[in-house]
């Protein structure tokens, strides 16, 4: 995660020296991609455990 911030970070640098309105617009546009993309995980993640977890009776399974 840090080194893909670093690298839109110094994408970011290049697009606002020439275009600031698109450096703007694609650095929105990336914002909502990564948080779209942190809530698809935790959806994944917490059905994965929950069906790990718990029977189709919502009973706690014996691990």
């Amino acid at each position: 995660m840090g080194n893909s911030m670093v690298a839109l970070g110094l994408l970011y640098k290049n697009l606002y020296s020439t275009l600031p309105d698109a450096a703007i617009k694609y650095q929105i546009m990336v914002a909502f991609m990564l948080a779209g993309n942190v809530s698809a995980t935790v959806l994944f993640a917490s059905y994965w455990a929950y069906r790990s977890f718990f029977t189709r009776l919502a009973q706690l399974k014996d691990i």
